[in-house]
């Protein structure tokens, strides 16, 4: 694999005069994704014009790590919201997946970190970013927000205004919902297809109309920029879904690539919360609709 190669020149400001606020559209990359088709439909459903790039977008071929994105279509959107990736701890740390999610994670990353330089980004990490020794996943993430601090913003002449940083990584803690993977714990509790449970583990749950609704009041702030937690105070330790689902598994050591806690950060969701958010649901809740649901 290789990261090198020259990107295509471009002009990141558009050069078109139109009275049309930029903010009224959004850019939204991996938006076939679980969060990204979410997130299309509730801007879509705010009043946003959604502008969409995806791998899988109609059989067309948008891979962020070579498609052409100096595209006026794409550049004079006021928001960029990348949530373009590989997603799986487990699966990141198969033999032969690291080049795969290096090149799609890191470089596809800073190939919209490079052609939206002249936007804030707001871009998907991940609570495993705190830990990004333990899987090639978290390593990748925390890579983007390394490198999203070499991506300055700049004033209307494009120099650099130094002591700034241009783009806001969202550390989601673990996203439930419908059409979250199978693959997920509480798909898996839902579908009736769980093994096993690790052990002395705890996990932080939020649901993905919470993460649409904070993602929409962060775009209101475009001064916020760096590193935020996204999660709830809804944790949950595995061996009470045992308990309340009577889930009859058993337990084991969690693998070393696993993150045993992922409770975000309190002055993180203070932040949020004084923006105005608040989730609405919580994860056992969730787990019992959907159990009654399947059950009648």
């Amino acid at each position: 694999m290789s990261l090198e190669g020259k990107l295509p020149e471009f002009d990141p400001r558009p050069q078109s005069k139109t009275t049309e606020n930029p903010f009224d559209k959004v850019l939204i990359t991996g938006s076939h994704g679980f969060i990204g088709r979410h997130l299309t439909k509730f801007l879509r459903e705010k009043g946003y014009e959604v502008r969409t790039i995806d791998i899988e977008n109609g059989g067309v071929s948008q891979d962020i790590t070579s498609m052409l994105l100096n595209n006026e279509y794409y550049l004079e959107c006021g928001h960029v919201i990348h949530l373009a990736a590989m997603a799986g701890v487990r699966e990141s740390m198969l033999p032969g997946e690291a080049a795969k999610y290096l090149q799609t994670n890191v470089f596809g990353t800073f190939r919209i970190f490079n052609h939206f330089h002249h936007r804030r980004v707001i871009y998907a990490s991940s609570s495993n970013a705190y830990d990004p020794w333990r899987n090639i996943y978290a390593l990748t993430k925390r890579a983007c927000e390394s490198m999203a601090l070499d991506f300055n913003k700049k004033d209307d002449n494009g120099h650099r205004i130094p002591g700034t940083q241009a783009h806001l990584a969202l550390r989601f803690t673990n996203v439930y919902g419908p059409g979250c993977r199978r693959t997920m714990l509480v798909p898996k509790i839902i579908n009736g297809d769980i093994e096993y449970l690790s052990k002395m583990h705890e996990r932080n749950y939020v649901h993905v109309e919470d993460v649409c609704s904070a993602i929409h009041i962060l775009m209101q702030d475009r001064e916020m920029v760096g590193v935020l937690d996204i999660g709830t105070n809804d944790t949950v330790k595995l061996s009470e879904f045992k308990e309340k689902f009577n889930l009859d598994v058993p337990e084991k050591e969690a693998p070393m690539y696993e993150c045993p806690h992922n409770n975000p950060d309190e002055r993180d969701l203070k932040k949020l919360y004084d923006m105005g958010w608040e989730p609405k649901h919580t994860v056992v809740k969730y787990v019992e609709e959907e159990l009654k649901k399947r059950n009648n």
